[in-house]
């Protein structure tokens, strides 16, 4: 095995709280997404703009793993390999359930039904599936393998790239969402490898609209039971 000498290893379980971002998003789904009123367009657009987001981030976390990670520990771990590229190879099938959220994200946003939504919470289900048992593996089994042989600078491009490829229209949010999940020293580590614009981003103004918009989004619960007549003996 390789190993990097020229600086310190890195703490390679910072990564389990961007995992508990898309973990605790896809457990709420029943809540988020159940709880929206039939034909209510406002509750839809706040819950399937969060969908959204994370969703990108998602997209955006695996892409920075297959580019910047995974060739380094099939190259310095050749003992490995196999498991390694197994465990990856898991992408595939979790990227088909990410499209297929998109999809039924952007349908009901656009038609907020009780079928639609009903659908929604079935693929979201499905993905949450596929994605637990692709996160159980990486931290159980990739993370320990990548703590040998990565080291701290070379950890610190998965963030800074994954803010860099975000795509969607709140990175505030997924700032917001990964810093929550972090202790103070790996948050610090966060902040030391974040490109400057996003940095300033979050100080001017980004941290507000996330508490604001956590705020709004958490005001969803299931919406009450149809009033019953009262009857009398």
């Amino acid at each position: 095995m390789t190993t990097t000498s020229d600086l310190p290893l890195a703490d390679t379980t910072d990564i389990s709280g961007i995992h508990r971002v898309f973990r605790q998003a896809l457990a709420a789904a029943p809540r988020l997404v159940g709880g929206a009123r039939p034909g209510d367009a406002d509750r839809a657009e706040v819950v399937g703009t969060y969908y959204d987001n994370v969703l990108r981030l998602l997209d955006s976390h695996h892409t920075g793993e297959d580019e910047l990670l995974t060739p380094k520990l099939l190259q310095r771990c050749p003992e490995e390999a196999e498991t390694i590229a197994a465990i990856f190879a898991q992408h595939a099938v979790v990227h088909h359930a990410i499209d297929q959220a998109h999809t039924w994200v952007r349908t009901w946003r656009a038609e907020p039904t009780a079928a639609n939504a009903a659908e929604l919470q079935v693929v979201l289900a499905s993905l949450d599936t596929a994605l637990t048992v692709h996160l159980d593996q990486e931290e159980t089994t990739v993370l320990p393998i990548a703590a040998r042989c990565i080291n701290v600078a070379e950890w610190g491009e998965l963030p800074a790239d994954g803010m860099r490829t975000f795509t969607r229209d709140k990175q505030w949010l997924i700032r917001g969402l990964i810093s929550d999940e972090m202790t103070r020293a790996q948050r610090a580590e966060m902040d030391a490898h974040t490109p400057p614009a996003v940095a300033t981003m979050w100080v001017e103004g980004g941290h507000a609209a996330y508490t604001e918009f956590l705020a709004q989004l958490q005001e969803t619960a299931p919406y009450p039971e149809p009033d019953r007549a009262v009857t009398t003996g």
